[in-house]
């Protein structure tokens, strides 16, 4: 057996650690502690839809990777006390405590990868050609539901690793950025492009309707669900074609709009749940610190989102 505790990114001793990785990946997710006696498995085999960080912090553990069939062993990792691992969405594993005389206690940190995914910056530069974001404090809901909505229909054409629900290879230096104009010319150019060739390769999934790998694995009711979804992209085709043949510079500003539109929703929501404020009383622009009042009224810089007292505002 083990002791599952879950949600503690609020607690004090864990909070900042919670804030520092959002701020460096700019994917969120949740923090639970496992308590494992000596000699004891954790959990039977399985996959998680998510990254996980595990930071061992006290006894050891095991954890042995398995092949796609969950049957042999790929590999096998003993963490002992400060050791810390980064598991990929996907490896199917399980892990067990040493036999020794004391428990296994560790963290897992849980990183999303389809918030920020290919197949929901696709989703929103669709909503975007379709629906006004509005210029409030948040984005309009007739936006959100349909940014989501489009999100897991396009989704759903592909299985966990398929390129669909991967981050796009420029992800870091693009969710870092305040705006596109603090992205290299280079870097900007290429995640234009990229969108481009699978905005039309996303059309031609939608077309097809080949799907033959996506749900392989699935329970039924989880296949048939896929389905739906994938059916209620019908049309998308056609959308996604006519936003691709866009003149290139409104092509590109439409990815940037629905890259950092996508990115201030992900953000928000990840304030809204874990309360990750920073309450500051003065910030100095210089050449090396760049700080900006972002379009919907958050002063963010680095990933962090600062909560201005009223003095420093009106400075």
């Amino acid at each position: 057996w083990t002791l599952v505790v879950s949600q503690l990114q609020g607690a004090p001793a864990l909070a900042e650690l919670h804030r520092r990785l959002f701020a460096a990946t700019g994917l969120g997710g949740g923090i639970n502690a496992y308590l494992t006696p000596p000699g004891s498995i954790g959990k039977p085999p399985h996959i998680d839809d998510h990254d996980v960080v595990v930071l061992q912090l006290s006894g050891s553990k095991c954890w042995t990777l398995l092949d796609d069939s969950r049957s042999n062993p790929r590999a096998e990792v003993t963490l002992a006390p400060k050791d810390v691992m980064y598991l990929p969405q996907g490896i199917p594993h399980h892990a067990a405590a040493l036999a020794v005389d004391d428990p296994s206690l560790h963290l897992a940190v849980a990183l999303h990868r389809r918030p920020m995914a290919l197949s929901s910056v696709l989703a929103a530069l669709l909503t975007l050609r379709s629906l006004d974001p509005g210029e409030g404090a948040m984005l309009q809901a007739s936006v959100v539901e349909e940014m989501e909505g489009r999100s897991q229909s396009f989704a759903a054409f592909g299985a966990r690793e398929h390129w669909l629900n991967q981050l796009l290879p420029m992800h870091l230096p693009l969710v870092h950025a305040l705006a596109p104009e603090d992205v290299e010319i280079g870097i900007l150019e290429a995640f234009c492009d990229l969108l481009h060739r699978r905005a039309l390769d996303l059309a031609e999934l939608v077309r097809s309707q080949d799907c033959s790998d996506a749900d392989v694995g699935l329970p039924p009711g989880t296949a048939r669900q896929r389905a739906l979804l994938r059916a209620s992209a019908a049309g998308s085709e056609m959308e996604l074609e006519e936003a691709a043949k866009l003149p290139k510079q409104d092509f590109c500003n439409l990815c940037c709009a629905a890259f950092w539109t996508r990115r201030e929703f992900v953000m928000e929501q990840h304030f809204r749940q874990s309360g990750a404020w920073e309450v500051v009383e003065r910030y100095e622009r210089c050449s090396l610190t760049r700080c900006a009042l972002l379009h919907r009224g958050r002063l963010r810089v680095n990933g962090h989102q600062l909560q201005l007292s009223a003095k420093a505002l009106e400075a």
